[in-house]
């Protein structure tokens, strides 16, 4: 889980389904080579992000919320909800990309 402050990081993929006004707000789910996302952000806010394990029905969880504050508090308040959270990366991890090989050992 992790608080971006910039509203348009979280945008990954291609829009799937929903509202997209671009530079004002983008609601819905998002596609991508990982499956899909489903994102409720407004420009110039902050937004928590969640990840979730691949088996859920969405890679990412992600909104908006009026500051940076709540956005702390809101990402607390979560963790405070589901205890057993993965909270040891501080950043979102890279979705795959097509065509490429993994490292050999």
């Amino acid at each position: 889980m992790t608080v971006e402050p910039d509203w348009w990081r979280p945008l990954r993929g291609v829009p799937h389904r929903g509202l997209w006004s671009p530079g004002t707000r983008c609601i819905g789910t998002r596609t991508h080579e990982a499956g899909l996302d489903f994102v409720a952000i407004r420009h110039g806010r902050p937004v928590v992000c969640v990840e979730l394990r691949a088996s859920a029905p969405f890679r990412l969880v992600a909104t908006s919320v009026p500051t940076i504050a709540e956005a702390r508090s809101t990402m607390q308040a979560l963790v405070g909800q589901a205890p057993d959270l993965d909270m040891s990366t501080p950043c979102r991890q890279p979705l795959p990309v097509p065509d490429e090989n993994p490292p050999s050992a």
